[in-house]
């Protein structure tokens, strides 16, 4: 690959011509231009090694100006930007590895398609980095994107995110377009976040977030260790949390998973909920609305609530409590055990259960019904599948 290098100081555009190049702004060397590096459409596979500074901040400046396919651009520690935009492109399959610092009065990085971006150095802007495509940004350790309005922009394209430094916005920390998103914190992240249309997914177990994340109007995800706001309008989509600590549903997100061993809780809201156990005992409460609840393996105590619900039982999942079954109202499906009929059950009730009804499944398992005589028990209280 054939290489060309700055080495002095320049006040004119350098203009990026030819295919399958290395262009080196040397670290002794500036660039004070407007645009400073232009890449041409039809100048492609070219890699830009920015070692020095580049001064493009008059009134439309541009560190970078990109339209060009599968340009690199690689910015090093010793590099310092400063411009309105710092990258601009509308090329295709841009890659950027930035480990300087891009300080740009509008916009740091601009992309009209998708690109690729690594970040361990400092990204500060109006909006730091705005995603016009489908794209993966890797904020690292030590990387800063640092918005006075948005962090990070991801305005079109199935894009991922993976933040383990620190983004931050005044307006927004992260701002989600219409299209399928992954977000995975693992750094910090201050402000709010607010996810688009699409079928977003947010996993902020290894990270922290200041701040709130608002779903859109698609189905989200949301992976939870700890407290986190979260916000959903009534006609978002069916959303869920994935979580490995106790957690109550917010209003307007209809799906709870617990994961783990750990003895956990999980509560719903008002809407008809989905609330499933992990693999240790756990308290599962549907609250108001018509509520699917099924315990998982261990001891676990249900609660319907108010509303019609269904207890799940499936074969493994130990011993499981209905503490509030309404008769006429509630469901107890019994799934995968071969029966058909409320007679194929063993149901006792006596001294021996303390009163309360046991329907004896097999191998250990049992479901223990509180407050009911069995007597009023038919094929009508019964799924079985």
């Amino acid at each position: 690959m054939a290489a060309t290098s700055v080495k002095k100081d320049r006040t004119s555009t350098w203009n990026i011509v030819g295919d399958d190049r290395t262009w080196t702004l040397d670290q002794r060397a500036k660039i004070d231009a407007e645009p400073a590096i232009v890449v041409a459409a039809g100048n492609d596979r070219n890699r830009l090694l920015i070692n020095g500074d580049i001064d493009a901040t008059g009134t439309d400046g541009i560190a970078i100006h990109d339209s060009a396919s599968a340009t690199r651009i690689v910015i090093a520690r010793t590099a310092d930007i400063r411009a309105v935009t710092g990258i601009h492109s509308q090329g295709d399959d841009m890659a950027v590895v930035n480990k300087g610092a891009i300080n740009a009065a509008s916009l740091g990085i601009r992309t009209e398609n998708g690109f690729s971006l690594t970040n361990s150095g400092v990204i500060h802007a109006t909006t730091a980095v705005q995603a016009g495509g489908e794209s993966v940004i890797r904020n690292a350790s030590a990387g800063e994107i640092r918005g006075e309005a948005i962090g990070v922009e991801l305005s079109a394209g199935d894009s991922k995110l993976i933040n383990s430094g620190l983004i931050t916005g005044e307006t927004l920390a992260i701002r989600d377009g219409d299209a399928n998103s992954h977000i995975i914190n693992r750094g910090h992240i201050e402000g709010d976040v607010a996810l688009g249309g699409g079928n977003d997914i947010f996993d902020g177990r290894r990270g922290a977030l200041q701040g709130s994340v608002e779903g859109g109007s698609g189905n989200d995800t949301y992976y939870v260790r700890g407290d986190m706001t979260i916000v959903e309008n009534f006609d978002g989509g069916n959303d869920a949390v994935i979580s490995t600590v106790s957690f109550t549903l917010p209003d307007n997100v209809e799906d709870l998973v617990l994961k783990g061993k750990a003895d956990i809780n999980g509560s719903g809201n008002n809407s008809s909920n989905q609330i499933f156990g992990n693999a240790g005992a756990n308290e599962l409460i549907g609250m108001a609305g018509d509520d699917d609840l099924r315990g998982g393996a261990g001891d676990d105590a249900l609660r319907g609530g108010a509303g019609s619900d269904e207890f799940m039982i499936f074969p493994g999942e130990g011993v499981d409590t209905i503490n509030d079954f309404g008769n006429g109202e509630d469901h107890i499906g019994i799934y995968n055990f071969g029966f058909s009929d409320v007679n194929d059950l063993t149901i006792k009730q006596g001294a021996e259960t303390g009163g309360n009804v046991w329907i004896e499944l097999g191998n250990g398992q049992r479901i223990i019904i509180e407050w009911i005589d069995k007597s009023v028990l038919d094929n009508s209280d019964f799924y079985f599948i």
